[in-house]
Protein backbone atom coordinates (compact mmCIF):
# COMPACT_ATOMS: atom_id res chain seq x y z
CA UNK A 1 0.00 0.00 0.00
CA UNK A 2 1.21 3.34 -1.42
CA UNK A 3 0.14 6.86 -1.27
CA UNK A 4 0.08 7.55 -5.08
CA UNK A 5 -3.07 8.32 -7.32
CA UNK A 6 -3.57 5.51 -9.22
CA UNK A 7 -2.47 1.28 -8.91
CA UNK A 8 -1.51 1.72 -11.86
CA UNK A 9 1.65 3.82 -10.74
CA UNK A 10 2.97 0.80 -8.40
CA UNK A 11 2.43 -1.74 -11.14
CA UNK A 12 4.41 0.94 -13.44
CA UNK A 13 7.58 1.07 -10.68
CA UNK A 14 7.72 -2.48 -9.92
CA UNK A 15 8.16 -2.65 -14.53
CA UNK A 16 10.59 -0.54 -14.06
CA UNK A 17 12.48 -1.67 -10.83
CA UNK A 18 12.82 -4.57 -12.81
CA UNK A 19 14.81 -3.42 -15.15
CA UNK A 20 11.84 -4.09 -18.26
CA UNK A 21 9.29 -2.16 -19.99
CA UNK A 22 5.89 -3.05 -20.78
CA UNK A 23 4.18 -3.82 -24.11
CA UNK A 24 2.49 -0.64 -25.44
CA UNK A 25 -0.98 -2.60 -25.10
CA UNK A 26 -0.08 -3.25 -21.31
CA UNK A 27 1.65 -0.04 -21.09
CA UNK A 28 -1.66 1.87 -22.41
CA UNK A 29 -3.77 0.35 -20.09
CA UNK A 30 -1.47 1.12 -17.03
CA UNK A 31 -2.05 4.62 -18.47
CA UNK A 32 -5.44 4.67 -18.81
CA UNK A 33 -5.66 3.58 -15.25
CA UNK A 34 -3.29 6.19 -14.25
CA UNK A 35 -5.65 8.88 -16.05
CA UNK A 36 -9.34 7.55 -14.88
CA UNK A 37 -7.44 7.32 -11.13
CA UNK A 38 -6.22 10.86 -11.24
CA UNK A 39 -8.14 13.17 -13.88
CA UNK A 40 -5.21 12.84 -15.88
CA UNK A 41 -3.08 14.07 -13.14
CA UNK A 42 -5.45 17.30 -11.92
CA UNK A 43 -6.83 15.46 -9.22
CA UNK A 44 -5.49 16.33 -5.64
CA UNK A 45 -5.23 12.49 -4.65
CA UNK A 46 -2.59 13.22 -7.86
CA UNK A 47 1.52 12.70 -6.45
CA UNK A 48 4.80 13.42 -8.26
CA UNK A 49 4.39 9.33 -8.81
CA UNK A 50 1.75 9.29 -11.06
CA UNK A 51 3.24 12.06 -12.72
CA UNK A 52 6.76 10.74 -13.37
CA UNK A 53 4.97 7.08 -14.05
CA UNK A 54 2.70 8.84 -16.86
CA UNK A 55 5.91 9.69 -18.87
CA UNK A 56 7.47 6.58 -18.30
CA UNK A 57 4.51 4.64 -19.36
CA UNK A 58 3.83 7.16 -22.26
CA UNK A 59 7.39 6.35 -24.06
CA UNK A 60 6.32 2.27 -23.64
CA UNK A 61 2.80 3.21 -25.18
CA UNK A 62 3.87 5.41 -28.07
CA UNK A 63 6.74 2.94 -29.43
CA UNK A 64 7.31 1.70 -32.42
CA UNK A 65 4.74 -0.78 -33.70
CA UNK A 66 2.39 0.39 -31.19
CA UNK A 67 -1.27 1.42 -32.46
CA UNK A 68 -1.34 4.16 -30.86
CA UNK A 69 1.37 6.08 -32.85
CA UNK A 70 -0.30 9.42 -34.00
CA UNK A 71 -1.77 10.23 -30.63
CA UNK A 72 -0.36 11.93 -27.89
CA UNK A 73 -0.41 11.75 -24.05
CA UNK A 74 -3.23 14.70 -24.51
CA UNK A 75 -5.28 13.25 -27.30
CA UNK A 76 -4.83 9.50 -25.83
CA UNK A 77 -5.90 10.87 -21.97
CA UNK A 78 -8.91 13.10 -24.19
CA UNK A 79 -10.39 9.52 -25.53
CA UNK A 80 -10.05 7.67 -21.88
CA UNK A 81 -11.67 10.17 -19.97
CA UNK A 82 -14.17 10.59 -22.75
CA UNK A 83 -15.17 7.00 -22.83
CA UNK A 84 -15.33 6.67 -18.73
CA UNK A 85 -18.23 9.68 -18.75
CA UNK A 86 -21.34 10.49 -19.93
CA UNK A 87 -25.09 10.05 -18.04
CA UNK A 88 -26.94 9.17 -21.29
CA UNK A 89 -25.81 5.93 -21.14
CA UNK A 90 -26.85 4.33 -18.12
CA UNK A 91 -30.11 4.45 -16.43
CA UNK A 92 -30.19 7.22 -12.98
CA UNK A 93 -30.48 3.68 -10.66
CA UNK A 94 -26.65 2.47 -11.88
CA UNK A 95 -25.16 6.38 -11.86
CA UNK A 96 -25.98 6.48 -8.40
CA UNK A 97 -25.12 3.24 -7.12
CA UNK A 98 -21.70 3.10 -9.77
CA UNK A 99 -19.15 4.80 -7.95
CA UNK A 100 -20.54 5.01 -4.19
CA UNK A 101 -18.41 5.08 -0.62
CA UNK A 102 -20.59 4.95 2.85
CA UNK A 103 -19.30 7.29 5.56
CA UNK A 104 -20.52 8.13 9.25
CA UNK A 105 -20.62 10.96 11.61
CA UNK A 106 -21.77 11.00 14.76
CA UNK A 107 -25.40 10.00 14.09
CA UNK A 108 -25.08 10.70 10.81
CA UNK A 109 -24.76 8.08 8.51
CA UNK A 110 -24.39 8.66 4.62
CA UNK A 111 -23.96 8.36 0.97
CA UNK A 112 -21.72 9.79 -1.75
CA UNK A 113 -21.54 8.47 -5.30
CA UNK A 114 -19.77 10.40 -7.85
CA UNK A 115 -20.55 10.35 -11.79
CA UNK A 116 -18.16 11.99 -14.52
CA UNK A 117 -18.84 13.59 -16.86
CA UNK A 118 -17.06 15.65 -20.29
CA UNK A 119 -19.62 18.84 -19.38
CA UNK A 120 -21.82 20.17 -16.23
CA UNK A 121 -24.71 20.93 -18.71
CA UNK A 122 -25.40 16.87 -19.17
CA UNK A 123 -26.55 16.83 -15.47
CA UNK A 124 -29.93 19.70 -16.49
CA UNK A 125 -31.73 16.90 -18.69
CA UNK A 126 -31.23 14.09 -16.14
CA UNK A 127 -31.21 15.93 -12.53
CA UNK A 128 -34.92 15.09 -11.58
CA UNK A 129 -34.33 11.16 -12.62
CA UNK A 130 -31.28 11.46 -10.76
CA UNK A 131 -32.84 13.14 -7.87
CA UNK A 132 -35.60 10.33 -7.68
CA UNK A 133 -32.68 7.54 -7.70
CA UNK A 134 -30.41 9.22 -5.07
CA UNK A 135 -33.80 9.25 -3.30
CA UNK A 136 -35.13 5.71 -3.28
CA UNK A 137 -31.24 4.37 -2.69
CA UNK A 138 -30.79 6.71 0.64
CA UNK A 139 -35.39 5.53 1.62
CA UNK A 140 -34.02 2.16 0.91
CA UNK A 141 -31.02 1.72 2.39
CA UNK A 142 -32.29 3.42 5.62
CA UNK A 143 -29.23 6.46 5.33
CA UNK A 144 -29.65 9.90 6.64
CA UNK A 145 -28.69 11.49 3.44
CA UNK A 146 -27.53 11.04 0.21
CA UNK A 147 -25.10 13.14 -2.07
CA UNK A 148 -24.15 12.89 -5.94
CA UNK A 149 -20.82 14.28 -7.10
CA UNK A 150 -21.55 15.09 -10.73
CA UNK A 151 -18.00 15.89 -11.59
CA UNK A 152 -16.90 17.89 -14.98
CA UNK A 153 -13.51 16.25 -15.85
CA UNK A 154 -12.64 18.43 -18.42
CA UNK A 155 -12.57 21.47 -16.46
CA UNK A 156 -12.14 20.26 -12.96
CA UNK A 157 -15.19 21.00 -11.59
CA UNK A 158 -19.05 19.41 -9.97
CA UNK A 159 -22.06 19.80 -9.20
CA UNK A 160 -23.70 18.34 -5.83
CA UNK A 161 -27.70 17.14 -5.41
CA UNK A 162 -28.26 16.39 -1.95
CA UNK A 163 -31.43 14.25 -0.76
CA UNK A 164 -32.46 14.77 2.72
CA UNK A 165 -29.88 17.03 3.64
CA UNK A 166 -29.41 18.02 7.58
CA UNK A 167 -30.18 21.61 8.15
CA UNK A 168 -26.22 21.98 9.18
CA UNK A 169 -25.19 21.23 5.29
CA UNK A 170 -27.39 24.57 4.33
CA UNK A 171 -23.54 26.36 5.39
CA UNK A 172 -22.01 24.39 2.58
CA UNK A 173 -19.97 27.04 0.44
CA UNK A 174 -20.57 26.05 -2.66
CA UNK A 175 -22.82 28.21 -4.98
CA UNK A 176 -26.65 27.01 -5.63
CA UNK A 177 -28.12 26.36 -8.96
CA UNK A 178 -31.86 27.05 -10.00
CA UNK A 179 -32.74 23.44 -9.99
CA UNK A 180 -31.59 22.98 -6.48
CA UNK A 181 -27.98 21.15 -6.93
CA UNK A 182 -24.74 23.08 -5.61
CA UNK A 183 -21.77 24.02 -7.47
CA UNK A 184 -18.42 23.43 -6.61
CA UNK A 185 -15.49 25.28 -8.34
CA UNK A 186 -12.78 23.24 -8.84
CA UNK A 187 -13.68 20.48 -7.00
CA UNK A 188 -13.00 16.98 -8.31
CA UNK A 189 -12.10 14.64 -5.43
CA UNK A 190 -14.84 13.19 -3.24
CA UNK A 191 -12.28 12.03 -0.35
CA UNK A 192 -9.33 14.63 -0.61
CA UNK A 193 -11.77 17.98 -0.93
CA UNK A 194 -16.11 16.97 -0.45
CA UNK A 195 -15.78 15.01 2.45
CA UNK A 196 -13.72 16.73 5.08
CA UNK A 197 -16.03 19.91 4.18
CA UNK A 198 -19.02 17.75 5.10
CA UNK A 199 -17.30 16.13 8.04
CA UNK A 200 -16.22 19.56 9.28
CA UNK A 201 -19.88 20.69 9.44
CA UNK A 202 -21.19 17.78 10.79
CA UNK A 203 -18.68 17.45 13.75
CA UNK A 204 -18.64 21.24 14.55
Amino acid sequence: VEPVGSTSTLVSEQISYAGLSAPPPIAALLMAGIISDTLNLISPTTTHRDSKAIKRLERWAFSGGSELIGDTADSFAEKVLAAGTGLSARRPKEIVTGDLKQYTSGDNKFIVSQAEVSSLYELDEHVIELGKALSNLRESKGYDFAVLMVTDVVKGSSRLLIDNPPAILEDLPFEPCPDGTLLAEGMVSRKKQLIPVIMSLLEA
